[in-house]
């Protein structure tokens, strides 16, 4: 996260990091005791540890689910990552929100970002708050160029010093 603000971890319990050697790769969470949810380009290093910061545990990989035909750029850059035990749910380790079926994001709905940090670690959680976006503005020439599918999103701030990754 550029330009993010420190996070309390207690604010963001499903929050995983996802290590290798000691060293932040990618961010996931918490969906059930057993599982974790993460990106599939992730999973190049299939023998990740993964770090429960806010528990100080480190839960052994029983095998990663990649989606099926995975792509990393058509919306199916997603793989589950199953433990051999499950994590015990406390104030500081639970599964993560999702939206409801019926819930609506329209174009200036707040968001919330959490990460680590990939091009410049952190071993603080950092957190940035973000608008959606206009999907036809983000789609233009000067941005993604079409690239976006319909089922996507797009957040941010134009001219502002926040971002995912640099």
């Amino acid at each position: 996260i550029i330009n993010g603000k420190d996070a309390n971890i207690s604010d963001w319990p499903w929050a995983v990091a996802l290590q290798y050697v000691g060293t932040h790769v990618c961010g996931g969470g918490i969906i059930h005791p057993y599982f974790i949810l993460t990106a599939a380009h992730c999973m190049r290093f299939v023998w990740l540890s993964l770090a429960i910061l806010s528990s100080s545990s480190c839960p052994q990989v029983r095998r990663v689910i990649e989606y099926p035909n995975y792509s990393q750029f058509d919306g199916k850059d997603l793989a589950l990552v199953e433990l051999m035990t499950p994590l015990i749910y406390s104030q500081n380790v639970r599964p993560l929100c999702l939206p409801e079926p019926d819930d609506v994001f329209t174009r200036r709905s707040l968001c919330m970002l959490a990460g680590w940090g990939f091009t410049s670690g952190s071993d603080v959680l950092q957190q940035a708050k973000f608008s959606l976006v206009d999907t036809d503005l983000c789609n233009g020439t000067d941005m993604w160029n079409g690239a976006m599918a319909e089922n996507e999103r797009c957040a941010g701030y134009f001219n502002s010093f926040f971002a995912a990754c640099s």
